[in-house]
């Protein structure tokens, strides 16, 4: 797949998961390092730790989603969030899956509001910036 990516000038989405290992992002770390470090990624659903991101900036394009499972899994490192380089963060619901919320049973788009209302804070950043920043990353 990084082939067609690169042979295409395609960006592409990794999602990594490992249950809180790090197991599957060094793996996709070895293989993105053999050739394909100039791709353009969106680190899909980024929950990792300080380290692993500082691996996931050393790539020269490279975009973080944070999503409501970074706010509600207390095994996330909420350090990371707010070492993400601001031209690196996008906000994502992962609808429907990861709710925010715990009265929520399933994920909903509108429910991004929530990442971002707890994202700001953590980077002490409007909202109103925050949102303008994340969503012109993501475009």
């Amino acid at each position: 797949m990084l082939q067609i990516a690169q042979h295409r000038q395609l960006p592409v989405i990794l999602h990594c998961r490992d249950r809180g290992s790090g197991d599957a992002a060094a793996r996709v770390f070895a293989i993105i390092r053999s050739g394909f470090a100039k791709l353009h990624y969106h680190r899909h659903c980024f929950d990792g730790s300080i380290e692993e991101l500082r691996e996931w900036q050393s790539l020269p394009n490279v975009v973080l989603g944070i999503t409501g499972k970074f706010l509600k899994d207390t095994n996330t490192k909420s350090d990371a969030v707010s070492r993400i380089f601001p031209h690196q963060l996008i906000l994502e619901s992962d609808a429907p899956f990861f709710p925010p919320r715990s009265c929520c049973e399933v994920n909903h788009p509108w429910n991004l509001i929530d990442v971002a209302l707890t994202v700001s804070p953590r980077r002490n950043i409007l909202l109103n910036i925050l949102n303008w920043m994340a969503n012109d990353n993501a475009l």
